[in-house]
């Protein structure tokens, strides 16, 4: 089986793409840094021998590049699962947070992967396939920043 993983060149993401790796399924990265992806890549290839697919797209841009994605998942197993542990953490979200500041926040956390996740449904039911997200806000009181992050 293979693994999308949205935001899987760093932190969480890069860690369940070396579970799933270390377990022998294949993986899909998808992440705004080339670099950083094309190097997770190659390491759990060198090291687990598995089959990794670094997809390398900014959630930020309007158009989904839907081929790209739908010519990546045949090449690989059937795809059992979505995970969703993608993040933009913006110094600017703060109170009175500018329209263009908010929408890139809005699109990267919430929407992007949203339009990801509804385009392998298909998929992701004919393979009783699983979707994943994640949330990294968590507060015991009030705070003037990250409320753009943490409501998408």
């Amino acid at each position: 089986m293979s693994y999308l993983i949205i935001g899987g060149s760093s932190g969480l993401g890069r860690a369940l793409a070396e579970k799933f790796a270390a377990e022998g399924q294949q993986v899909i990265l998808i992440s705004r840094d080339h670099r950083d992806t094309q190097a997770l890549a190659a390491h759990i290839i060198l090291t687990y021998g598995t089959s990794v697919t670094a997809l390398a797209f900014d959630l930020n841009d309007e158009a989904m590049p839907y081929d790209l994605i739908d010519e990546t998942l045949l090449k690989h197993s059937p795809l059992k699962g979505v995970l969703a542990p993608v993040g933009l953490n913006d110094d600017e979200d703060r109170v009175g947070l500018t329209d263009d500041k908010l929408e890139q926040i809005t699109r990267v956390n919430y929407l992007s992967p949203c339009k990801l996740i509804d385009h392998c449904l298909p998929i992701l039911r004919a393979n009783a396939g699983c979707i994943i997200g994640f949330s990294s806000v968590a507060t015991a009181r009030g705070s003037d920043r990250n409320a753009a992050y943490a409501a998408a």
